[in-house]
């Protein structure tokens, strides 16, 4: 229902110069995605750059996939960028078949952050449009059925909305972001593992882990992410 409240918030989007573009299907949406992140390079531009959102469930992830993945390897705009929102539906409710969309993320050399809760989506998917214009990828967005069909009470004055950028990475001499032409080369390659390495040094400076339970002691540590972390944490409880 997205789709249903971005419609009904027409006159909020309009005051905001945000636009909703119904694009037929998955694959157009993504080719609409890597136009946004070109503007900069058009002299009749009327906006310094452009954040753009594609999202789609699983099935449309995978119909999607050939021009996510050139998405990802043209890059995004240092004025822009682009978050990649996948639906999740493990649970096979709404589905043909389970789906979990991070590996495909990771396949195409796209980070990715995978929101536990209603208000990790607003911080998690800020965080996703910074990281994106700072080292140039598009970055995945997890959403599972159990997060999108929940609801909850934010403090916004706890979310984090705004990111360091002074980040210590000194980008290679062929940069990070979209360029155009990118001819079929090893370059190709090269600048998404050099996107990569900015990703780890943006998250190091920004980090969105949390310590939950700390010890000066500890000899074991246990890693949750997701909507995992509070079913695990639950069942900790109970023990």
């Amino acid at each position: 229902a997205f789709d249903q409240q971005l419609w009904k918030a027409k006159r909020h989007l309009d005051a905001h110069n945000i636009q909703f573009l119904p694009a037929i299907n998955e694959d157009l949406a993504a080719a609409a995605c890597v136009g946004t992140q070109q503007i900069e390079k058009d002299p009749k531009r009327t906006v310094v750059g452009v954040h753009a959102l594609w999202y789609g469930k699983g099935p449309g992830l995978d119909r999607a996939g050939d021009a996510l993945k050139h998405g990802n390897a043209s890059g995004s705009s240092p004025r822009g960028g682009v978050l990649v929102v996948a639906g999740d539906d493990h649970g096979c409710v709404s589905s043909s078949m389970p789906y979990q969309s991070d590996v495909a993320f990771q396949a195409w050399s796209m980070p990715v952050v995978h929101p536990a809760n209603v208000a990790e989506y607003l911080e998690f998917g800020l965080y996703g449009w910074a990281l994106s214009r700072f080292a140039g990828c598009w970055v995945g967005f997890k959403a599972i059925s159990e997060v999108a069909e929940s609801g909850m009470t934010v403090d916004l004055d706890r979310v984090l909305l705004a990111f360091e950028h002074s980040v210590p990475y000194a980008p290679p001499p062929f940069g990070l972001h979209v360029r155009w032409p990118e001819l079929p080369s090893a370059s190709i390659e090269e600048r998404m593992a050099a996107r990569l390495h900015a990703t780890r040094a943006f998250a190091r400076v920004n980090s969105i882990d949390r310590h939950i339970v700390s010890s000066p002691r500890a000899t074991l540590g246990i890693v949750t992410v997701g909507k995992a972390h509070f079913g695990f944490t639950a069942r900790l409880a109970s023990r």
